[in-house]
């Protein structure tokens, strides 16, 4: 996993229907098997804490020792100056491109509603009464690029826990810190483009990673 840590913002207070707020603690990302019919029928609740906001995270800078993308770096200094000017536009345009629809909030929500209907269980708003709880962290979101040149990629790592409130035993659990090394926006497509299509684009790579996280659930059902 590329380091971002110097760019990730603390976990914000979230409270949207079927979202309450988890403490940010990171799971080992292995998964066991789900005994559905012990599940049936029983409620469910999502708990979520994650960063806000995006961040672009230009690995090529981070390697020349340039902050923020290296934590102790220095300031960008004269052929960098442009690159770094570059990354930091691109991340002002996706911000406002994600402003009011945050995808890692719609990681969350969507991913409660999968395992609701995968498990057959009732998806409720109320953690105290739930019988088990799916905690979604996202401890980092955004964009990555090697340069300005080579495009950038969206990024989101997760960690997924399902828990079992009445003796806190951990049923399943997932990590999804997948690196992509395609650039979803490429040059010179990423000079042109308008906060609203790179929201977008990054809202669908949010139903992607939902997608992805609902497979591997699905295959520890049994």
């Amino acid at each position: 996993m590329v380091e971002r840590n110097r760019y990730l913002s603390a976990a914000f207070l979230l409270t949207v229907p079927g979202l309450l707020l988890s403490l940010v603690l990171f799971g080992c990302g292995t998964s066991q098997t789900l005994q559905k019919e012990a599940l049936q029928g029983k409620t469910i609740a999502v708990t979520a804490a994650m960063p806000e906001p995006p961040i672009v995270y230009h690995e090529g800078l981070a390697a020349l020792n340039v902050r923020p993308y290296a934590p102790y770096g220095e300031r960008p200094r004269g052929t960098l100056m442009q690159e770094f000017r570059n990354a930091q536009r691109l991340e002002m345009v996706l911000q406002a491109g994600v402003e009011g629809r945050s995808p890692a909030t719609q990681v969350a929500a969507r991913l409660g509603k999968a395992a609701a209907e995968a498990l057959d269980m009732q998806l409720v708003s109320d953690v105290e009464q739930a019988d088990v709880v799916l905690d979604v962290k996202v401890f980092g979101h955004g964009m990555h690029m090697p340069s300005w040149r080579a495009g950038a990629a969206f990024f989101i790592d997760a960690d997924v826990t399902l828990v079992n409130q009445a003796d806190g035993k951990e049923l399943w659990s997932y990590t999804y810190d997948q690196e992509r090394r395609r650039a979803d926006v490429p040059y010179p497509t990423i000079n042109r483009i308008t906060g609203e299509e790179l929201g977008n684009r990054f809202l669908d790579h949010a139903d992607m990673v939902v997608d992805r996280i609902t497979r591997r659930l699905t295959r520890a059902i049994s």
